[in-house]
């Protein structure tokens, strides 16, 4: 995991009020390679995934989920 990576999900965590263990890497749904290794994912996805987090936390989506991933 890049640096640049960890600092995006300090960021997600406190932005959202969410933990580290709130997020499931099982459940990005991002490109991978035949490996199973993410390749090339995008803020697109990272919104998906903060989406499904909130979700599952029972917390609900806010209406500016894009603009503040962005």
């Amino acid at each position: 995991m890049g640096i640049d990576f960890l600092d995006c999900m300090f960021r997600l965590e406190k932005e959202f009020k969410l933990s580290r263990r709130d997020f499931k890497l099982e459940q990005f749904e991002g490109p991978r390679n035949a490996k199973g290794v993410l390749v090339g994912a995008t803020a697109e996805h990272l919104k998906r995934w903060v989406e499904i987090t909130l979700l599952s936390q029972g917390k609900e989506v806010p209406q500016d989920l894009w603009p503040r991933v962005r």
